[in-house]
């Protein structure tokens, strides 16, 4: 897989891989329950699940929203 390693750049893009992810749900779950790590705000925008397409051309054409939601439930 190649990255886009000069929008990455510009974007002050941080990459972090791992391997496995062996017993970390557990915590990550028990940090968001207890508000130790605020959630809100990671998502950019929400789309219905009919604005699939729209959704992923927000995520691939806005420099404001890293991450889109598509909700299946309306």
């Amino acid at each position: 897989m190649s990255l886009p390693l000069a929008a990455m750049q510009v974007r002050e893009i941080t990459l972090t891989s791992t391997f496995r992810y062996a017993n970390a749900y557990p915590a990550a779950i028990a940090f968001a329950a207890d508000g130790r790590v605020r959630l809100d705000g990671l998502i950019g925008a929400s789309f219905p699940l009919g604005e699939t397409e729209a959704a992923m051309r927000a995520a691939a054409h806005r420099p404001e929203v890293l991450r889109v939601a598509v909700h299946a439930q309306q």
